[in-house]
């Protein structure tokens, strides 16, 4: 029986077809990646371009126009004003914006030697502001007290076990993006894992004890949102599901870190309204140096390792650096 579909009814339309100068991503990515080898950019740079490259494009198609697939074209100072300010409401820092502006500066080179040149450099429009040398990164009690009491009434067993990781393990947002179960290494009492994006520079740390009894809640307990009530749970490795997929985003974990903070009160919020997740990682470093952590000590179980395998102690000073509120405490104390 043949069934005429109604006018306007979905299953009438036709497949929408690829745009003539779109590519798959992963022919742009190889293509861009082979683009930086001809440059003699480092390793590194190149996997975090290529990393930054593919979310932007991804975003790019989920936005008007983008549904037929990514090309150069679609890269316009609209579309750089609109990311951006996306990256900067969902929590990114200072130094991924400028990893991403970066990035993206390297892939308008490279479209413009694909014979796509863009007419006007969409990125002159972005305009970052500079980092504070002495910004604050070491949080109040008062802070710290919000933000766990948020994290404690609106959280679920996954929201609080990414908070801990945070809070007390100082994972970088990739890091828990990208916390594997095959990477969990389990005794009666201690909780081992290895980590390491970045760079690729893998290292192992035993969790503080807050964040393994939040991690090992979220992944065996019988609660309605644990992880194993995933339909995703089965066949995933990533420890953190996205309830689309078997694995959270970047974007997704700041977009949740952004929203707890809203949820204050609006005295308490404007405490907090500042704070990234990576400031977690910075607080983290400075109460690792108060409980008498030496900096090769705290340098390791940051992650600020060099290519040979030794600590960064560079990095570590540089979380560690005390703000000028904490100079001006100090020189109350000198006589």
């Amino acid at each position: 029986m043949n069934i005429i579909p109604f006018p306007g009814d979905s299953s009438s339309l036709a497949p929408m077809m690829p745009h003539p100068k779109s590519k798959p991503d992963d022919e742009w990515l190889t293509g861009f990646v082979e683009e930086m080898q001809e440059r003699n950019k480092s390793e590194d740079t190149i996997r975090e371009y290529k990393r930054e490259l593919k979310k932007f494009m991804e975003w790019v198609q989920t936005m008007p126009g983008g549904e037929r697939g990514f090309y150069p074209a679609l890269f316009t100072k609209t579309a750089a004003k609109e990311y951006f300010s996306e990256l900067k409401k969902n929590g990114f820092s200072i130094q991924s914006q400028n990893k991403a502006k970066s990035a993206l500066s390297m892939a308008i080179k490279y479209f413009a030697v694909q014979g796509d040149p863009l007419e006007v450099n969409p990125l002159d429009y972005i305009k970052i502001p500079a980092q504070a040398i002495l910004q604050q990164k070491r949080l109040t009690k008062r802070q710290r007290f919000i933000l766990k009491n948020l994290n404690d009434q609106y959280s679920g067993p996954r929201e609080q076990a990414m908070f801990s990781l945070g809070m007390y393990a100082a994972f970088r947002v990739s890091e828990v993006a990208d916390f594997r179960i095959s990477k969990i290494q389990m005794s009666r009492t201690r909780m081992q894992v290895t980590i390491g994006v970045k760079n690729e520079q893998e290292r192992t740390i035993t969790l503080p004890p807050e964040a393994r009894r939040a991690v090992e809640f979220y992944l065996y307990s019988d609660h309605p949102q644990a992880r194993r009530q995933s339909k995703y749970a089965p066949d995933s490795d990533f420890v953190f599901l996205s309830q689309r997929g078997p694995q959270l985003t970047d974007n997704a974990v700041n977009r949740w870190f952004t929203s707890l903070l809203k949820k204050a009160p609006v005295d308490q919020y404007e405490e907090i309204k500042h704070i990234s997740w990576h400031d977690l990682r910075h607080d983290t470093a400075h109460r690792l140096l108060d409980a008498g952590w030496s900096d090769s000590e705290i340098a390791i179980f940051m992650g600020h390792i060099r290519r040979d395998g030794s600590p960064s102690l560079q990095t570590t000073t540089r979380y560690t650096m005390p703000s000028a509120e904490d100079i001006s405490a100090r020189l109350l104390e000198f006589e």
